[in-house]
């Protein structure tokens, strides 16, 4: 008796443990729908508002337009409104239009324009970080020569472009107002959280490698938010310049506690009293950050600074620089906040030229550039299939173009998820479409239709078989309006299954632009960046002209490690892994010393004179000499000496006397000698060499 009970009992407490589970899955699935459509709703309203009123004013003929429009909204909607960006997008999709209409006259002219335009917006607008800019000025070349308007609707047209024009500024002005009050900055507060928290630990003595190993991710977002925020002019905008800051902040500090406290003595009772009230101020930054009073704070850190001292000397340099960094992005955050405008006129942030401008337009003639692959891919696969359409005259012809434009990605993996989700989007599409359009034959019921699907199009992951199915819907609500249904099915599985096979020819022969083969192209630019970084740090490090090619590269270097650690998860063998995954921290730690050293450089070049020092020349010199060979041995997997016999510095200069600089070009000197052990072993070759001999003989210590 008492074991039937036990036994009853236990299943009493497996139910509901069950039942208990499937709520909290049911809730985590309402969270995750309620946040998706809480994202998605503001496209999802400009749309239906565009699609309807197009279609109420100026006809169904005039559809394909707002698709174009909802795409310009849904890329800037959750960036900072510039007006000025704005009309350039605009003056380029009026450029477009013209262009896909003159592509609609002839055979002649609709086998060169779908040449050149792909190719000039693909190569003038697309780069390995933000691939897929061309796609709004694509979709649109593409979508308007689906349905060509006589020389005397072009007017029409044109007159429904700028009314979409406006409604999308007006929109996106009042979604403006909207986030400019919601945005909070969550991952820089996010970032001063960890590290007061990470300050705590470490007054206490408690481990702090969650908290440090949080950062490196953290930054490589950061990066990308500044990268997402320049334009043609401009490295960043107000909200992408207050991201730069705060990464350089937290990447000083991860350097800062990996360099001086990975593998620490117990701190004294002075280093503990200054870490606890250094995680204070923190604190406070981190809950404060989109409050006024921000000058409050930063006087506090100002008295703290003054009033407290580390007691190594290389200690209390670093963490003052720190401390001035941190006084300054505050400080910053405060003008943003009251002055909207202002840190668009202090400082200058214009895209850095290129020194040779020769060599800045034969790139878009090298046929290893990721972006000329793909614009000469892009271009001959719309050549033919337009051309196709022109020379045969079938029935919704230019559903081959238009499939193959959504199935042709820059990379060829994902081109061939792009054709299997579009497959099965399209037949499941087909089948509800097949059941929906035997229902529903008045106009009212296909407008339901129409903004059903809408709604479900813009809630569904772009990645998804779901989008192309909804999408399928879309078009075959309007289509079967000109066109029988059934014939309508039978094309579109036709023309899916054509450019299907189109695609993946395309992606196999023509120029392919496979992950493995840009991986490794990856790793040499991160290396061609060290490079890059070194030459400044040489001879531009105290001119101002320069400090925007230096953000640059900055941005950059962290945009490639980070695209190399996405590419660790996928195809690599378990050796290459272990390998990357051990040269991006040395990699890391690195870059953060040279960006250092050029701060130090640009903001002493009046106490330090760097250009009489011997030692610093030879240093930077073997620098990058060792950069290179490690590149080499990275890319190639093919090593030569380390230094050219003989090759040792001069021991004399004044760089001893600068203890904080003469700290990292020591650091430094270890990063380089430990990458290029790595690349040592990994290449298979053993060199004899001492270590840091980067320095040769320089006295630093």
């Amino acid at each position: 008796m008492p074991s039937n009970s036990l036994t009853s009992a236990q299943k009493r407490r497996k139910r509901h443990l069950t039942r208990s589970l499937l709520r909290r899955r049911v809730k985590d699935v309402a969270l995750h729908v309620r946040q998706r459509w809480l994202e998605a709703y503001p496209t999802i309203l400009v749309s239906l508002f565009l699609i309807l009123s197009v279609w109420l004013l100026f006809g169904v003929s005039f559809i394909i337009i707002p698709p174009v429009l909802i795409l310009v909204f849904r890329q800037r909607h959750t960036q900072e409104f510039s007006l000025r960006g704005l009309l350039r997008t605009y003056c380029i999709l009026l450029l477009v239009c013209l262009a896909a209409f003159l592509a609609t006259i002839n055979l002649p002219l609709c086998a060169l324009l779908n040449l050149a335009v792909p190719f000039l917006v693909v190569g003038l607008l697309s780069d390995k970080f933000n691939p897929k800019s061309y796609f709004v000025y694509g979709m649109e070349f593409v979508f308007f020569q689906m349905t060509p308007v006589p020389l005397s609707h072009l007017a029409m047209e044109l007159v429904v472009m700028l009314y979409g024009f406006c409604m999308v500024t007006l929109f996106l002005w009042l979604h403006s107002r909207r986030i400019r009050k919601k945005r909070d900055y969550a991952t820089i507060r996010r970032g001063l959280e960890l590290l007061s928290l990470e300050m705590e630990k470490l007054s206490n003595g408690e481990d702090i490698s969650q908290e440090r190993d949080a950062f490196p991710p953290m930054m490589a977002h950061m990066s990308r938010v500044v990268y997402g925020s320049r334009n043609f002019s401009y490295l960043a905008d107000d909200y992408g310049k207050i991201n730069y800051w705060c990464m350089l902040l937290f990447q000083r500090f991860h350097y800062f506690v990996s360099t001086f406290y990975s593998s620490r003595r117990s701190l004294l009772e002075g280093e503990k009293k200054f870490y606890r009230q250094l995680s204070g101020l923190l604190g406070q930054a981190a809950r404060g950050f989109n409050q006024p009073g921000r000058r409050m704070l930063v006087r506090s850190i100002r008295s703290f600074a003054r009033l407290n001292r580390l007691p190594r000397k290389d200690e209390e340099d670093a963490i003052q620089e720190i401390l001035r960094l941190l006084e300054f992005c505050l400080m910053q955050r405060e003008k943003a906040y009251f002055y909207r405008t202002r840190l668009k006129k202090e400082g200058n942030w214009q895209v850095p030229e290129k020194k040779d401008g020769e060599a800045r337009w034969k790139q878009y003639f090298q046929w290893d550039q990721f972006q000329v692959r793909f614009a000469l891919r892009l271009a001959v696969v719309l050549c033919v299939t337009f051309s196709f359409c022109k020379i045969t005259g079938w029935e919704h012809a230019y559903w081959y173009p238009m499939t193959t434009f959504l199935m042709l990605m820059p990379y060829a993996e994902e081109s061939l998820l792009k054709i299997n989700n579009r497959i099965l989007g399209t037949v499941a599409g087909l089948a509800v479409s097949f059941v929906l359009m035997s229902l529903v034959h008045s106009m009212e019921g296909r407008v339901l239709v129409v903004v059903l699907m809408t709604c479900l199009m813009y809630y569904a992951p772009v990645t998804s078989w779901t989008m192309p199915m909804y999408a399928t819907c879309y078009a075959m609500a309007i289509s079967t309006l000109y066109l029988n249904l059934d014939a309508a099915i039978v094309l579109r599985l036709v023309y899916v299954l054509l450019a299907a096979a189109t695609t993946f020819l395309a992606n196999r022969f023509l120029l392919p632009n496979t992950a493995k083969t840009e991986f490794r192209k990856t790793v040499r630019q991160l290396f061609d960046i060290d490079l890059e970084i070194v030459s400044l740090i040489r001879t531009d490090a105290g001119k101002r002209e320069a400090l925007n090619q230096f953000r640059d590269l900055m941005v950059q270097s962290n945009l490639v490690s980070e695209e190399i650690a996405k590419s660790l998860k996928n195809d690599l063998k378990p050796e290459e892994r272990d390998y990357y995954s051990q040269m991006l921290p040395l990699h890391q730690k690195l870059i953060e010393e040279m960006e250092q050293m050029y701060s130090y450089l640009y903001h002493r070049q009046n106490r330090f004179d760097r250009w009489d020092n011997v030692m610093l020349t030879q240093f930077l010199d073997n620098l990058s000499d060792s950069i290179r060979r490690i590149r080499l041995g990275y890319t190639s997997r093919e090593l030569t000496p380390f230094l050219e016999p003989g090759k040792t510095a001069k021991p004399f200069g004044k760089l001893e006397d600068k203890l904080y600089f003469n700290t990292l070009t020591v650091q430094c000197m270890e990063s380089v000698d430990k990458l290029m052990a790595l690349s040592s072993r990994a290449g298979g070759a053993v060199h004899e060499r001492e270590p840091g001999n980067i320095g040769g003989n320089f006295p630093l210590n």
